[in-house]
């Protein structure tokens, strides 16, 4: 009794195909993978899309406080070589570029470094002649339309102090507080803002 198993012929083996033993992704493969990824969506989506800034002063207030975060879209008034990280020199002048109406909140890096943001109202567009006469904004030797409305008050705390002593004063409760008239401008075009 022989016990003897067909070996498989030689045309046999070679149509079978050789088992391949497949080495594991490592870990720190698929790590670094996903944070190559990660790097290129947020720098095309901080590039194109929306883009976070802080508010660096009170100029803007009330609506923005110094030290306010927001997102900004970026594609409003086109691309240029500031809209990448770093502004790299890509694109050599603004790409699908258009014009900001009266009003709209601009961003824009400020001459002549270009190194710093700027958060500022559009009141002026080119050919404009802009005063302020008496604390009024005159376009194009018209008053806008300027009423006084209730005024802001900002308690004071260790981080925020009055930006002139003139409007420091006490709250009712006996706090400090900082009491800023507030005013709201009207463009032409009938546009509206608040400004103190």
């Amino acid at each position: 009794m022989t016990d003897s198993t067909p070996s498989p012929s030689p045309a046999e083996s070679e149509s079978q195909p050789a088992s391949v033993t497949k080495q594991p992704a490592k870990k720190e493969d698929h790590f670094l993978l996903f944070l190559v990824k990660l790097v290129a969506i947020v720098l095309i989506f901080r590039s194109f899309i929306f883009s976070p800034f802080n508010i660096p002063s009170e100029s803007m207030l009330p609506r923005l406080m110094n030290g306010d975060y927001l997102l900004a879209a970026k594609w409003p008034y086109g691309y240029s070589r500031y809209s990448l990280p770093l502004s790299a020199p890509l694109i050599p002048r603004r790409i699908f570029a258009s014009q900001p109406e009266r009003g709209d909140v601009v961003i824009f890096k400020a001459p002549p470094l270009n190194d710093t943001d700027y958060i500022k109202r559009v009141i002026g567009l080119p050919g404009d002649e802009i005063q302020m006469v008496g604390g009024v904004l005159h376009l194009n030797g018209v008053a806008v339309k300027h009423e006084r409305i209730d005024d802001l008050v900002i308690p004071v705390s260790a981080n925020t102090d009055c930006a002139f002593p003139q409007f420091q004063s006490v709250s009712e409760s006996g706090d400090p507080v900082c009491i800023y008239p507030r005013f709201r401008d009207t463009l032409p075009g009938g546009r509206s803002f608040e400004v103190l």
